[in-house]
């Protein structure tokens, strides 16, 4: 009888550690600088209300997720760019372990995949991947280069600077947008909007890198993603995002290890379900993401710890 119940009290136990541990995964955010730092601070979600004639803005975040909840913008231009990031923002602060700054001449895959829904919301906006480049790796843009992928847009949003070509890459076709202001400014404008995207941000580098736009001495600073609203955009929502960067020698994924290994020690025990949970929470955990994504949805969360633990215990016998 205590070994038939065993599996089930280790999984009760997942359940009864987790309500212990602090919630650093949802925020109701409403000043302009607000920002709070999710999945053991891989990322931070800003609302970044910055324009002169901004009105107010507030965001519901949950983990990776944050969705435009309230916005009375009606500016002439852009009020507020609500993100997440990963990296060094000059404007704001730095998250953990991100890799970054790294120089662009250093650089092999940057594997980005984005989300987004409420593509109905009224006004003007657009929904953008964007990265800054410095010189020195200060995150600090004067006379580096700012990179935009609109891969949606609303109302009367256009790029800044004046067209200057169309490119296919990754799949998609794109108009370029090139303005010359205290830094170089590139945008790539879809021309098939959509609401879900997964592409090797390494791709456009390149291709401003050989336009000239950018240098290959300089720095990759941060990966970012969210809205620039101009007006309105309430009910915009950013679903997931996820997005690394990787040397041009290094490995996308880690060698050796396994799926369900948060830790990589070489075993799938009920260790691991506990520290995917940790991370989950926002709490240091030392896991290795590839191996903790039990169930290949491309996040973390309390759904893959959980099936760790059942794993363990011989109710399940493989992810994914």
């Amino acid at each position: 009888m205590r070994k038939k119940l065993f599996p089930y009290i280790l999984i009760i136990t997942v359940f009864i550690l987790l309500p212990t541990l602090p919630d650093a995964q949802t925020a109701y955010l409403c000043g302009r600088e607000d920002a709070v730092q999710v999945l053991g601070r891989e990322y931070i979600v800003y609302n970044n209300i910055w324009g002169s004639n901004a009105g107010e803005q507030c965001i519901d975040v949950n983990g990776t997720n944050f969705i435009v909840s309230l916005s009375t913008h009606n500016s002439s231009g852009v009020a507020a760019y609500p993100c997440i990031y990963k990296g060094f923002h000059y404007w704001h602060s730095e998250t953990v372990d991100s890799g970054l700054p790294l120089r662009i001449s250093e650089t092999g895959s940057v594997p980005v995949t984005w989300e987004i829904a409420g593509t109905n919301a009224g006004g003007t906006w657009n929904a953008s991947y964007e990265s800054w480049f410095s010189q020195g790796g200060s995150a600090n843009p004067a006379n580096g280069g700012e990179l935009m992928i609109w891969i949606n847009y609303a109302g009367s949003a256009t790029p800044g600077g004046s067209q200057v070509g169309t490119v296919s890459l990754e799949g998609y076709t794109w108009d370029v947008f090139y303005a010359d202001w205290d830094w170089n400014y590139v945008a790539y404008r879809t021309t098939n909007r959509m609401n879900t995207i997964s592409f090797n941000f390494k791709s456009f580098i390149d291709d401003a890198v050989s336009r000239g736009y950018l240098s290959p001495n300089w720095y990759l600073d941060a990966l970012e993603a969210g809205f620039e609203i101009w007006e309105d955009g309430q009910g915009l929502e950013s679903v997931s995002f996820t997005g690394h960067a990787y040397t041009s020698s290094a490995t996308p994924e880690p060698t050796g290890g396994k799926i369900g290994d948060a830790n990589n020690d070489g075993s799938i025990d009920i260790v691991d379900a506990l520290l995917i949970a940790q991370y989950y929470v926002g709490l240091p955990a030392g896991i290795v993401r590839e191996y903790a994504d039990t169930n290949c949805d491309r996040s973390i969360d309390i759904v893959d710890a959980l099936l760790v633990a059942q794993y363990y215990v011989g109710l399940i016998e493989e992810f994914c």
